[in-house]
């Protein structure tokens, strides 16, 4: 299962890459996103700066992340540290709207800023929506 990468592929794809990649694979963005790690002080969370630890795991997640196992499913749950860095390196925002355990929806969101401001201009918001089982980009 991964459609958790397909829905990034698809959205990169359509909104934020000026070319399309020829039969791009789940492991292509992931080697891609490994391989451009750092930390993402430009990223807030619904508001929210993340600390500076925070960002250190976050690099630490994406570093351990082993791609022979992304088949088995990835637990994307709420908040999920490859679409902080997609965030960062793209300069987009981010809207990943979830439905919790009583079937209630909220919406997260990642947004790109620069000194402390969010920054709307010529910047793509990238949608997605996940539930217990699935994930897709809208």
């Amino acid at each position: 299962m991964t459609c958790f990468w397909n829905g990034v592929l698809k959205s990169l794809n359509k909104n934020v890459f000026n070319y399309k990649l020829k039969n791009p694979t789940p492991s292509e963005i992931i080697s891609i996103l490994k391989k451009n790690n750092r930390k993402t002080p430009n990223v807030i969370c619904n508001g929210e700066k993340f600390m500076n630890k925070t960002m250190e795991e976050n690099m630490e997640w994406i570093k351990n992340l082993d791609i022979n196992k992304i088949h088995c499913g990835h637990d994307c749950g709420t908040f999920n540290p490859f679409m902080v860095l997609i965030c960062q390196l793209y300069k987009a925002h981010i809207d990943h709207e979830y439905t919790d355990n009583n079937n209630k929806k909220h919406t997260l969101t990642y947004r790109y800023t620069s000194d402390g401001k969010i920054i709307d201009k010529h910047l793509t918001t990238l949608n997605f929506r996940s539930s217990k089982t699935h994930f897709i980009a809208l």
